[in-house]
């Protein structure tokens, strides 16, 4: 399907992603994974990257916010591609509700991409959406340029993304018309690719691939090693969480699974590696039920140091509420 879209320029193929989640000065640990398949895929032809970044208004609240992005660049060149960083104005909920702030800011994403493409001139051969709602921004650059669009789905733009309980109707609407007119999707889980196929998408157009990760880094090395490295006792057991601290990620099951086997004799302590929203109230829920001394909140940590915890670690908890495949999980896999 796709070769049938392709143009004679095909022998030479530009790609444009259009992602949310991609790396950038201000917040380097964001989307690694996506800028590992963009170092990869860059590689193997002209790739540009454009990643969709919130400009917040000139309110005194998000003076920190305003502030760090200010001095993010228009561009970074990579070796093998180019990342580009668009800022769209950040819709705040106010009193207006989170559907209003959302279907705003999906039309503003798209209105934005629009526009910079036009400018620029760019006529890209194909386009790839990272998650299910910038399947709508990729649809309408793909329709202004007559390229075919692929869409990756994660597993919250599906789970959550047109789930009429949760989502609102523009969000579904805007994703389902993405997922419509895209020429593949790829599931990074096979339960991701079914729900894509519940919503009336041809078997034939959908296909699973998990996210990649570099071997190079994540592979079995020696436990009381990786934990000298990182000053950790070699004594006790260590179960292990990397990710977000987000609601969906079920950080709070695990301090409350602390909390009832705090008791143990010689029990296991718990490290979380990351951040999120809810770092604040998972401190407080730490704080409260005196687990100090069990549960330790790291913050995020250099991602060329993730391997080590991987092998430091005993057990490795995921304990999410919903999820696709993250990539966590094969780098820890791979870890032994």
């Amino acid at each position: 399907m796709l070769s049938s879209k392709m143009t004679d320029s095909q022998t030479d193929p530009n790609i444009l992603w259009v992602v949310t989640n991609f790396p950038n000065p201000r917040n380097p640990q964001s989307g690694l994974f996506n800028a590992e398949l963009a170092r990869y895929v860059g590689s193997q032809c002209r790739l540009d990257v454009l990643v969709l970044v919130p400009w917040f208004v000139p309110l005194k609240r998000y003076k920190m916010q305003r502030k760090l992005m200010s001095t993010l660049p228009d561009q970074i060149k990579y070796p093998t591609y180019t990342a580009h960083f668009l800022r769209v104005p950040y819709v705040p909920q106010w009193k207006l509700g989170s559907n209003f702030a959302t279907s705003a800011s999906v039309l503003l994403n798209m209105l934005s991409a629009m526009i910079w493409r036009r400018r620029r001139g760019m006529r890209p051969t194909l386009i790839h959406a990272h998650i299910g709602v910038n399947a709508f921004v990729g649809a309408l650059i793909a329709r202004s340029v007559h390229a075919p669009l692929v869409t990756t789905v994660q597993g919250s733009d599906i789970n959550y993304g047109i789930d009429r309980s949760v989502g609102n109707r523009f969000r579904r609407w805007a994703t389902l018309f993405g997922l419509r007119s895209s020429a593949a999707i790829v599931g990074v889980s096979p339960s991701i690719c079914r729900k894509v196929v519940e919503t009336g998408i041809p078997n034939s157009r959908v296909t699973q691939i998990p996210n990649g990760f570099d071997v190079s880094k994540f592979y079995p090395m020696s436990r009381a090693d990786s934990r000298q490295k990182l000053g950790l006792p070699l004594d006790k057991k260590i179960v292990l969480y990397v990710g977000n601290l987000v609601p969906v990620k079920g950080v709070d099951i695990l301090i409350d699974a602390f909390d009832r086997i705090r008791s143990v004799d010689d029990g296991p302590v718990l490290y979380c590696v990351g951040d999120g929203s809810e770092a604040p109230l998972l401190k407080s829920r730490i704080k409260e039920r005196n687990l100090e001394k069990n549960v330790f909140l790291l913050g995020r940590r250099p991602h060329d140091e993730i391997p080590l915890w991987m092998n430091a670690c005993d057990l490795f908890v995921l304990a999410s509420r919903n999820e696709g495949w993250p990539t966590v999980l094969s780098e820890v896999l791979a870890c032994g």
